[in-house]
């Protein structure tokens, strides 16, 4: 995704529904371990130019959403509601 392209992944459990957009940078497969659902999701973005092209140009938007400046940003907005006000 960091590299523009458009994602197609089993909807796992954890991992790439916490990071795939469903529609917007990628496709979930349901359910997950559908060989034949992935096969068809994989064909369906293969053969779209223009939502391949889409998605692909939204999925650059992963590098920062998940940047390390990013991360520890959340992580310390976290942290200050955790403490409370005045702490």
């Amino acid at each position: 995704m960091a590299s523009g392209l458009a994602a197609v992944s089993f909807d796992c459990d954890t991992g790439p529904r916490e990071i795939v957009r469903e529609g917007i940078d990628g496709v979930l497969v349901r359910p997950n371990g559908d060989v034949p659902a992935l096969c068809k999701a994989l064909a369906d973005v293969m053969g779209n130019d223009a939502a391949r092209q889409r998605m692909a140009q939204a999925a650059t938007d992963v590098r920062d959403r998940f940047s390390a400046t990013r991360v520890l940003q959340q992580w310390q907005e976290l942290f200050d509601d955790v403490r409370g006000p005045g702490r």
